[in-house]
């Protein structure tokens, strides 16, 4: 058993070495250096702990989530799932998220075939998630990235040219963009100073 703060720095050290490929020694050094300064937390303890998940980090990352991993709260907000679609979620959880782009104008399916799959007539996934500015047409300012999930209620809106729109909390500013590529009257706010300098950034 061991207190929440401790557990909150071994959960943000395991995040590190295990999804997000942070230099294992920098996380332990640096997390141990944190626990050293926190009241009640036993800075020995959390060094042994993550030095054991280093020396064991191949071991962990082929180990097998179960559905009964995952916490009771979510179990049983989706106990009517059958076998299928449990195994379908698992195996969702463990790939890495696609990269979508959202385009101005309409695609040429032929012009963009090698970048990805397109989800309408003016989005698509990647096939390779690179850095943005590697994916092609990036310094043509044709694309950004929105999550699918985030264009599809506009483009399910169909034909909105002229139609007056409001934008709220519109940073960092894909909807809106999305809007006015498709001819919509758009007033935007956003009340956030720093989002508002990234919203008209991009």
């Amino acid at each position: 058993k061991i207190n929440l703060k401790s557990k909150i720095l071994l959960i943000v050290a395991v995040t590190q070495i295990l999804f997000l490929n942070s230099p294992n020694y920098a996380v332990v050094n640096t997390i141990v250096n944190i626990s050293k300064n926190i009241k009640g937390v036993n800075s020995s303890f959390i060094n042994a702990i993550l030095r054991k998940i280093v020396n064991n980090i191949n071991e962990l990352k082929n180990l097998k989530i179960e559905f009964n991993n995952l916490p009771k709260w979510f179990r049983d907000e989706v106990s009517d799932w059958n076998k299928t679609t449990k195994s379908e979620f698992l195996n969702c959880l463990k790939q890495k998220p696609t990269l979508h782009i959202v385009f101005k104008n309409k695609i040429d399916v032929k012009k963009f075939k090698d970048l990805g799959l397109s989800t309408s007539e003016k989005s698509m996934f990647l096939k390779k998630s690179n850095q943005i500015n590697k994916i092609p047409y990036y310094r043509d300012g044709i694309w950004w990235v929105q999550d699918f999930s985030a264009m599809l209620p506009i483009h399910l809106l169909g034909n909105i040219k002229q139609l007056k729109v409001i934008d709220m909390c519109a940073a960092p500013g894909g909807k809106t963009l999305q809007l006015l590529s498709n001819n919509a009257n758009v007033d935007v706010y956003e009340k956030n100073k720093k989002k508002i300098t990234d919203l008209k950034k991009n």
